[in-house]
């Protein structure tokens, strides 16, 4: 109800059908969602044309936009049961938020804004710690080079720590990091792994670059906790260059690269592999800013199919090391879980994964399954990956499926069904690895770019819905703005008014969520939590999603933020 309201020129009148003669408690919401500042509109509400309450400044009473206040007042209902709620304004044109009337014998306090919200039932799914819980929409931080952790020149904060700053204020306890290396894929090997400097400009890897991301890493994690974050999410990412390609990105999920395999070493660095420069410094980093109050979520994988699955057995290895750096001086190893995170298609990177269609590629899957049968038996271990799907604590998923024109709970999870889908021909059940052993399932990246492949405004709304893994650069651009369309703006909001009453409800109908990260850069960044999101230009944050995902992470958090 804070995130949207209904004006009108003169008065609001709204009737109401009710028991003659019973008593009746009236709840008028109000809520400011246009102007910025006090004293630009006040209300006067009326019942049965009696005033009740005048001069009321929506903004003033709810400490700011976006926010509700309730006004609770006790009627009975006249003899012939019609009761009229009526909203002038003394100041500007009227509105209303919401309006509630509940039979009162004896009356109750005013209800919450958030109980009941929407009629919406809870999922009947079980958390691993046996509660059913809403699940918070948490933002990103995106780190692709040194300059992202580094404080740069003539600036007080890092890009890592205005993020944060930036993420404060949406009621979350969860902050995702998203640190990311490099490495050349050739010869069915790694040559090289590099960090990033100003301009991306590569960095082969030394035992001296490594300490410096650490260092990166810690400051920025350490960010997070001063911040309030009590969770800190890791998902790691190692973007590839392949030679054949003529230096031209390759998609990370496809390459069958062993993370315990070193680089060749050569005259400016050393001999590192992938747990080195990428796992090892974020285990450090979190165990040097950790207390026993601090929840951290570590995936040794993100997108990286082919990886997870040609090398199980070495993953489930890093698993124990990785928790044994994390934990170290006695930190309690039950606030530390581990998981592995897959794009929520093309899961293993093994099944033709050039499809670029993904309904095509859905609709063929066990077609194409069959045809790539003799090479996956070659190559993938599935017995060993049933073994690390086991003892990992959590499955994360890049929640990219193609969206809906009308949009459901059952959609919210088609990215999992689609994952859960390709598992089976392995032996993989999903909803036994989630219901009956207990592993938390969440959406690792999650977003809506609305761009297309090549960076432009999209020519319709369904080829949007078919790929909204694709979005925008960093920046803001007026001319890559997908958002000025107002269809495809209410297309957004619509898709996260249901995103966040799912999430509250902790999912379903036939999955529970654990965790949603918004990746947050360019034109998928909602909250509007990235230094280039906003400029001078215009800005890729909504304010009506930025309100319900505050409401929904206060609702799960357990946050009252009604004035």
């Amino acid at each position: 109800m804070a995130c949207s309201m209904r004006w009108g020129r003169g008065s609001i009148n709204y009737t109401f059908a009710l028991e003659p003669g019973r008593t009746y408690q009236v709840v008028v919401y109000t809520s400011e969602t246009y102007y910025t500042s006090p004293g630009q509109r006040k209300i006067n509400i009326y019942i049965n044309g009696r005033q009740v309450a005048a001069g009321i400044d929506p903004f003033a009473a709810a400490g700011g936009r976006f926010n509700s206040t309730a006004h609770s007042f006790i009627r009975q209902a006249p003899a012939s049961g019609i009761l009229r709620v009526s909203l002038n304004a003394s100041i500007n044109n009227p509105s209303v938020a919401g309006i509630a009337v509940y039979a009162a014998s004896p009356p109750p306090p005013a209800p919450k804004l958030f109980a009941p919200y929407r009629g919406i039932k809870k999922s009947p799914y079980s958390r691993p710690n046996g509660t059913v819980k809403g699940t918070e929409v948490s933002t990103s931080v995106l780190i692709y080079a040194f300059p992202d952790m580094e404080r740069q020149r003539g600036k007080n904060v890092s890009f890592c720590e205005q993020v944060i700053l930036n993420s404060r204020g949406f009621h979350a306890t969860k902050i995702n990091f998203v640190p990311t290396v490099y490495n050349v894929w050739a010869n069915n090997s790694i040559q090289q792994i590099y960090y990033k400097d100003a301009n991306h400009a590569m960095l082969p890897v030394t035992s001296q670059l490594i300490a410096r991301f650490k260092a990166g890493l810690t400051r920025c994690f350490k960010a997070a906790l001063d911040a309030g974050f009590t969770t800190i999410h890791i998902l790691p990412h190692l973007n590839t260059i392949e030679n054949r390609l003529g230096n031209r990105a390759l998609w990370r999920n496809v390459v069958p690269f062993s993370p315990l395999a070193k680089a060749p070493a050569n005259s400016t660095a050393g001999s590192f592999n992938y747990a080195d420069v990428l796992l090892q410094p974020a285990a450090e980093a979190v165990n040097e800013v950790a207390d026993n109050n601090t929840f951290v979520e570590f995936a040794l994988t993100g997108e990286q199919g082919l990886s997870t699955w040609t090398y199980p057995r070495e993953y489930l290895q890093l698993l124990h090391e990785m928790k044994s750096t994390t934990t170290r001086g006695g930190l309690d190893a039950s606030k530390h879980i581990f998981g592995v995170s897959f794009n929520y298609d093309k899961v293993c990177g093994c099944v033709e994964p050039e499809e670029r269609d993904p309904i095509r590629y859905n609709n063929t899957y066990m077609e194409r399954f069959r045809r790539a049968a003799p090479w996956i038996r070659a190559r993938i271990d599935a017995e060993a990956m049933k073994e690390l799907l086991d003892a990992v604590d959590f499955i994360g998923l890049s929640s990219y499926a193609p969206l809906p024109a009308n949009l459901t709970f059952s959609f919210m999870e088609t990215s999992i069904k689609t994952a859960a889908f390709e598992l089976l021909p392995f032996g993989i059940d999903l909803k036994e690895l989630i219901f009956a052993k207990n592993k938390s399932i969440s959406y690792s990246e999650q977003g809506l770019g609305g761009t297309t492949d090549n960076y432009r405004v999209p020519a319709s709304l369904a080829i949007m819905r078919n790929a909204p893994y694709a979005g925008s650069p960093p920046r803001y651009s007026a001319q890559l703005d997908p958002w000025k369309v107002p269809e495809y703006r209410a297309y957004r909001r619509e898709l996260y008014r249901v995103l966040d009453d799912w999430a509250r409800v902790g999912g379903g109908p036939q999955y529970r969520i654990d965790g949603i990260f918004v990746w947050s850069s360019g034109s998928w960044d909602v909250h509007g939590v990235h230094p280039g999101s906003t400029t001078r230009d215009g800005t890729y944050a909504d304010e009506v999603i930025k309100c319900y995902i505050r409401q929904t992470n206060a609702a799960v958090n357990g946050v009252n933020i009604q004035p």
